[in-house]
């Protein structure tokens, strides 16, 4: 599980993917995607530190993608968010992961982590957009 800030990052970004020109407002941003405005702000300012969106100040300034949806993988959002997915901590104590001083379950999390950290890296914002597609559409005919 992404922790909440990552999660909201990676909805406010699959809905950026999804609109192909120009800046969106936060404002809007928040209101497709059920999240506060402060919130989103907090999380767009983030995403723009770590050039994943690029914004405009000012009368029709928004935000946008920085780069393809296909270009951006959920590791990049968890390494800009600090996500404990991708934190090599050891499962039993507060400490470094370490093969000198491994844990009883160190060779299950090395393996497990390993899985994890090549699905973060392989699955990008166009799979995250491309999976909730059929979803949405279902969602809105029903509505």
């Amino acid at each position: 599980m992404f922790s909440p800030t990552t999660g909201y990052a990676v909805r406010a970004l699959a809905f950026l993917a999804t609109r192909l020109e120009g800046d969106v407002p936060v404002a809007s941003v928040a209101r497709h995607t059920g999240l506060p405005t402060p919130t989103v702000g907090r999380v767009i300012h983030t995403l723009a530190r770590q050039r994943l969106v690029a914004t405009r100040r000012g009368p029709g300034g928004g935000v946008r993608l920085a780069r393809p949806a296909r270009e951006i993988s959920l590791h990049d959002v968890c390494i800009a968010f600090d996500d404990p997915l991708t934190a090599e901590r050891c499962m039993l104590n507060d400490a470094p992961c370490s093969s000198e001083r491994a844990c009883p379950g160190h060779a299950f999390c090395r393996n497990f982590r390993s899985t994890q950290t090549l699905f973060l890296r392989q699955t990008t914002l166009e799979d995250v957009v491309r999976s909730a597609a059929p979803r949405t559409a279902a969602a809105e005919v029903g509505a």
